[in-house]
């Protein structure tokens, strides 16, 4: 027998509904079941266990289920089918996750997703913000799934991994930095000795840095009047602006 046709029900509500009439029980306890289920849901604290069998719910094998008070909880009223982030939020899961904008010795959360903006920041900064997100890992996760799926809903495993490469990275990017900064007092020096430098040699001599990069940085010390560019076959020669 159908009831509660007279109800507009989602795929999922609906599915339960038909899982809750197949079941070799009361007519009148299916009613009870579906409605706990659909629409006022069942908490753990009072819903018999054979009546929690009777609904999937996505905190089905969470080690804290039966504590909980969301762990049987499918629908809201308000708000329809609840997601397991939707569940951490309601169960006051957000009051673990410490803000870190108001800590000196961290990096502000605004900076956690920009790499420029993380090479900025020392290496003991970097180090300090690491363990604290590695430490809020561990604490979101002893929640249960509810906190791994909002770990993943927030994107928090990219700062992890964010703050891991620029701690990996850190040394040989400002060897670069420092090394591009070198460019423009090398072509002054040569062009000292020499006379002039020929750009196609400062391209060989940097050779791990792109062209592109190397010709801009020639460019600006022409508008700066520090060199002049002079055609000499296919290169040019790098001299002093007289």
């Amino acid at each position: 027998m159908k009831f509660l046709d007279s109800f507009k029900r989602s795929k999922e509500q609906k599915r339960v509904i038909k899982e809750v009439e197949n079941a070799n029980i009361p007519l009148q306890e299916k009613k009870e079941v579906a409605i706990k289920n659909t629409i006022i849901n069942c908490e753990a604290k009072h819903v018999p266990t054979e009546e929690k069998q009777l609904a999937k719910c996505n905190c089905d094998g969470c080690p804290n289920q039966e504590t909980c008070e969301y762990g049987y909880i499918i629908y809201d009223e308000f708000d329809g089918h609840l997601s397991l982030a939707d569940k951490f939020i309601f169960i006051g899961g957000c009051d673990v996750v410490k803000p870190v904008s108001n800590r000196e010795d961290i990096i502000d959360t605004r900076f956690l997703r920009n790499k420029k903006e993380l090479y900025k920041q020392s290496k003991e900064k970097l180090k300090n913000t690491l363990y604290f997100l590695q430490e809020q890992k561990k604490k979101i996760y002893s929640i249960g799934k509810c906190g791994k799926a909002f770990f993943k809903y927030d994107l928090m495993e990219n700062e992890i991994n964010f703050v891991k490469e620029v701690l990996r990275d850190y040394d040989s990017y400002y060897e670069q930095i420092k090394r591009k900064e070198s460019i423009r007092p090398s072509i002054l020096k040569q062009i000292e000795i020499g006379g002039y430098v020929l750009q196609v040699d400062i391209f060989k001599e940097f050779a791990d840095f792109p062209r592109n990069e190397i010709a801009n940085i020639i460019k600006q010390m022409e508008l700066d009047e520090i060199i002049v560019r002079e055609k000499s076959g296919n290169t040019y020669k790098l001299v002093r602006h007289i």
